[in-house]
């Protein structure tokens, strides 16, 4: 009996030493991990969007030069590509054929005239060597030469002039293109420089459009933006001012060119397009846009707080920043933060001054350079 409580007493005495070496025993919380992004430069203000149409950089219209009459054919219709000489369209060519007929003619006989006057000037010239003319008469000679020499030209010239024109009685395309309008109809009496067709040059792409009078102060040649197609799915064209309009259109409106970059096979001209541009607020240069979420509100108008992640001690820095508004769940930040930092992106509620995380980096991601970490 008092071998069994001995061996009762051994099991609760070690019991109560292994509780005692629990209490010792300190628990350390793992680090924090945060979700983050790398901040960079963009223009602070609001995101103001325009509505436009695609364009071709280099189009024009198309018109016969400097003829008029009925059209004998049209070859090409709307969205026909067209390549650089290919005849679009033409006049019917009798009355131009004929011009260059009747020009021909009073060329031989110009030429005859200069035959002629040159043999009686010379003649003359022999007789007044001889003493037998006078100098009166060679000089009418002389002036009978020199006319008929100048009416050659001038049949020269009218005869350039009905060739010209009957080369114009045929349309040709000017460049590699496609037809993006037609405005007349086969056997159409039309005049000269009446608009037949416009071409759209094949290559550059740009989305033309219109901004009120108080936004075209903020804006500047070579300004970046996005370009969005409500026909298409995929995501927004990157694009850049290259054209601002100095005279207001109907509305005082001011037109503006933005040139798309990158890949875009399935833009067309012709299509509608949404461009956005970060118009900045008066007196602000750059800034920063930075998700809400990431930003504590702080207790003077337009500040808060950012926590910024120092990597060489792999803790985070709760820093004052100024905003001057929001836009699309964007917090605009101008001044506390520089491009670079590593800000944090969720949770900041719970984070702390001088807290030591790690960056949350998954393993089922791409790793990005410069984005938000989901």
């Amino acid at each position: 009996m008092k071998r069994a409580q001995l061996l009762i007493l051994a099991c609760v005495l070690a019991s109560l030493a292994l509780l005692s070496c629990k209490k010792e025993v300190k628990y350390e919380p793992s680090e924090r991990s945060i979700k983050y992004m790398v901040v960079k430069k963009e223009g602070a203000g609001s995101l103001r969007k325009f509505t436009g149409v695609v364009h071709a950089v280099n189009n024009s219209y198309l018109s016969f030069e400097d003829v008029s009459g009925k059209i004998q054919r049209i070859n090409v219709d709307i969205g026909d590509t067209v390549r650089q000489g290919q005849i679009l369209a033409a006049l019917d060519k009798e009355k131009y054929a004929l011009d260059v007929t009747a020009a021909e003619a009073d060329v031989k006989k110009a030429e005859a005239a200069v035959i002629k006057g040159k043999s009686d000037y010379a003649r003359e010239q022999e007789l007044f060597a001889k003493r037998v003319s006078y100098q009166k008469q060679l000089d009418t000679y002389k002036y009978r030469y020199e006319s008929a020499v100048s009416e050659r030209k001038s049949a020269d010239a009218k005869l350039d002039m009905a060739l010209r024109n009957l080369r114009n009685t045929e349309l040709k395309a000017p460049y590699d293109g496609f037809i993006s309008e037609r405005l007349a109809e086969s056997k159409q009496e039309i005049v000269k420089g009446e608009k037949i067709f416009k071409i759209d040059a094949e290559g550059d792409l740009e989305v033309q459009f219109d901004i009120p009078e108080d936004i075209r102060r903020h804006l500047k040649l070579g300004m970046e933006g996005t370009a969005t197609f409500p026909s298409q799915k995929k995501g927004a064209t990157p694009c850049s001012i290259t054209f601002l309009g100095t005279s207001a259109s109907k509305g005082n409106a001011f037109p503006v060119k933005a040139r798309l970059s990158g890949p875009k096979p399935d833009i067309k001209p012709g299509m509608s397009a949404e461009v956005a541009l970060m118009i900045a607020p008066e007196g602000r240069g750059d800034g920063f846009l930075l998700p809400t979420n990431a930003i504590l509100p702080g207790k003077e108008p337009k500040s808060g707080f950012v926590f910024v992640y120092d990597p060489q001690a792999s803790t985070l820095r709760k820093t004052p920043v100024k905003l001057s508004g929001a836009t699309a769940n964007l917090g605009i930040v101008f001044e506390g933060i520089d491009s670079g930092d590593i800000i944090a992106t969720a949770g900041v509620s719970f984070l702390a001054d001088k807290m030591k995380v790690n960056l949350y980096h998954p393993t089922n991601q791409a790793f990005e350079e410069d984005g938000a970490r989901p």
